[in-house]
């Protein structure tokens, strides 16, 4: 599974996704981070390409 961080303008952002094929992204709310949704990635990961990634000041 990949992951690490990419980089922005004001800062760097982290992210992990899963094999290739229809995306389906998960964007974690107000005070949260990607671990929010550790069951559903692991789960929809056997058919869908998720991507998973923590919003600016997050995580």
């Amino acid at each position: 599974m990949p992951k690490g961080y990419v980089q922005i303008k004001k800062g760097q952002l982290y992210y992990q996704t899963s094999r290739s094929g229809e995306t389906l992204v998960f964007l974690h709310g107000f005070s949260l981070d990607h671990r929010l949704f550790e069951r559903q990635f692991e789960y929809f990961s056997e058919q869908y390409q998720v991507l998973s990634y923590d919003l600016r000041g997050f995580g």
